[in-house]
Parts: C-alpha cells; structure tokens; sequence
C-alpha cells in the first residue's frame, strides 16, 4: 500500500501527472480544487474548502471508501474518510490563520485531533496524513499549538511519524525538507507528515527539490506500507 500526501499549491488538474508514477492507494492534496469524481479513474474523491478553488482533497483506491459520520467542519481543513478496513484523516492545518474564516473555527490540529479520537480508534489500521503547518522549532511554552503536543497525542493513539520512524531524525532535526518557503532552497523546513497505525513501514520518499519546486513550494511525501 502507498499513500502520498502533496500539497500542490492549486491547479491538481495540471500537476496529477507528476506524481502519478506513485500509483498511492490513498492521496491527500493540500490547496487542491474540488475536482468531478470521474475525472481521478478508480478513485473515490473526497473534498472540504471555503472555495472551489482551494481546500483539502482526498482520493481513495478502495470501492468501499466513504466521508465519516464523524466530520465536522469547524475543523478547518481535517477531513475523515473510512474505508471498511482503515481509517484516514487528511489534514491542512490552517491554525491562527483560520481566524480569517470567521468565529466558531477550529485550525488547531490537536483540538480537531481530540474531536477524531473516538473515530480514530474505532480501527486497528490508519493514516493521519497533511500537511500541518507545523514544526517543534516554533514551540514555545504555554503555546497551544505546540508540535511536541500534537505529536505525543498522536503517539497515544499509536499512530507514529513514519518519517521518523525510518529515518531516526529527530522532530526539528530533519535532514529532508518537504517546504522551500518562497520556493528558496535555502529556507527549508519539514512541516509534511505521515502518521500510521497498524502498518509495517517499507519505505518513505520525500521528492527533490529540482524535480518539483516548479510546482509546489511544497515536495510530495509518499509512504510505502505492507
């Protein structure tokens, strides 16, 4: 099983060639627009936005694939989707920024994270996949985004980072970058995660920058699973 998770900076219509030689059993774009089902062939897809243009999409190999009685959309962007074997919340953290949406929001993924926990042990297999704009080099004490919360949290559930896990690097110590912030190499940060339960991990991939800055100021992170 491959699961990728991109975010494309818009047009997915334009850019899905790409990353099609991933062949990803289940994908979740960020800043993607609501794309007509047909369009992605033998995949169920899935999306939430405030516009058509950019929100968070999913798409799903498995037939049997559908959005979760549990969503909310408070929640700004985490979306649930199930399948009769595995679990899947996509995510695109907007954090602070959700504020611009309006009152009565949620960008915070530990707040969502806590809202999807019940849903998120209803299986012993599951992806929490996105991009969460976030890393432990921002933390600050007292802070309530805090990374190193969002990730223990995640850990109690059983789901691990499979970045880390394969690499051995430590949070705030990656050696792989998966944003060039204004598309400069030199500013490099690793804000993409991966997070499995239940799986046993073969491989990660995180793409190079040359191969696909032109893009996505973002690099694809694509997992491969027994």
């Amino acid at each position: 099983m491959k699961v990728l998770s991109w975010n494309c900076n818009q047009v997915l219509k334009k850019k899905i060639q790409a990353i099609e030689s991933a062949s990803s059993d289940i994908m979740v774009f960020q800043e993607c627009e609501n794309i007509e089902e047909d369009f992605f062939a033998g995949y169920r897809f899935f999306w939430t936005g405030r516009n058509d243009h950019k929100g968070l999409g999913i798409l799903v190999r498995d037939k049997s694939a559908r959005l979760s009685t549990s969503f909310q959309s408070k929640f700004v962007y985490f979306l649930p989707v199930e399948t009769d074997d595995i679990n899947i919340l996509g995510v695109w953290a907007f954090n602070h920024r959700v504020t611009k949406f309006g009152e009565g929001l949620s960008g915070n993924p530990l707040e969502a994270l806590k809202h999807y926990k019940p849903w998120l042990q209803e299986k012993d297999k599951g992806f929490v996949v996105g991009d969460f704009n976030n890393s432990v080099i921002w933390d600050k004490h007292g802070k309530s985004s805090n990374f190193w919360d969002i990730n223990e949290f995640l850990e109690s559930l059983d789901f691990k980072s499979v970045y880390h896990q394969a690499s051995g690097d430590a949070f705030g110590k990656e050696a792989i970058a998966t944003l060039y912030h204004t598309k400069q190499k030199s500013k490099p940060y690793h804000i993409d995660y991966i997070y499995q339960k239940g799986f046993k991990t073969r491989s990660i991939e995180i793409s190079e920058f040359e191969d696909c800055i032109s893009l996505s100021d973002h690099m694809p992170v694509c997992g491969n699973f027994e």
